[in-house]
């Protein structure tokens, strides 16, 4: 295995490690703290969700987890070989790395769009709570949606190497 490969594991893994990580902390402690909260959520994911760190942090590790898995992948199948492609391996990959794509675009062009409504209804002046609660509604039904295909994409990238 040569310097590149494991280069590329390390940023894979660790970004994903954080990407996934991120979007379980939300789905099963921040969200259904907030929803405890009912009309007071706003003082708890407020500052959450509006901080700048936390949507560069997010998006970064979504491209890096990206990028180096795609990059992974055309080395793993040796540039798509059809033989690789079409063998148990390869299409249980292929799964989890579709899976994977789905959950960077569905986190990019939905989560992307509500984090940045929210973002701008609460640091306004004075804070525009019906958008905000709003986009908070959404961030927290597309973040059950991203989870579910990152959950399938690391099943399937587990998986694959073993069937």
């Amino acid at each position: 295995m040569d310097l590149y490969i494991i280069l590329l594991r390390i940023v894979h893994i660790f970004a994903s490690i954080y990407w996934v990580g991120t979007a379980l902390f939300l789905v099963l402690v921040l969200i259904p703290v907030s929803r405890r909260m009912g009309e007071n959520s706003l003082n708890l994911v407020g500052p959450v969700y509006s901080s700048p760190m936390f949507g560069i942090s997010f998006a970064v590790s979504a491209i890096a987890t990206t990028v180096a898995g795609l990059l992974l992948w055309w080395e793993v199948s040796d540039g798509f070989n059809a033989d690789y492609m079409g063998s148990d391996g390869g299409i249980v990959l292929s799964i989890g790395v579709l899976a994977g794509l789905l959950a960077f675009g569905h986190g990019l062009f939905a989560l992307g769009k509500y984090s940045r409504q929210f973002a701008t209804a609460y640091s306004a002046e004075p804070r525009d709570i019906d958008v905000a609660k709003n986009a908070e509604n959404k961030i927290a039904r597309n973040s059950y949606i991203s989870l579910g295909l990152m959950i399938v994409a690391v099943v399937g990238m587990s998986a694959a190497r073993y069937v």
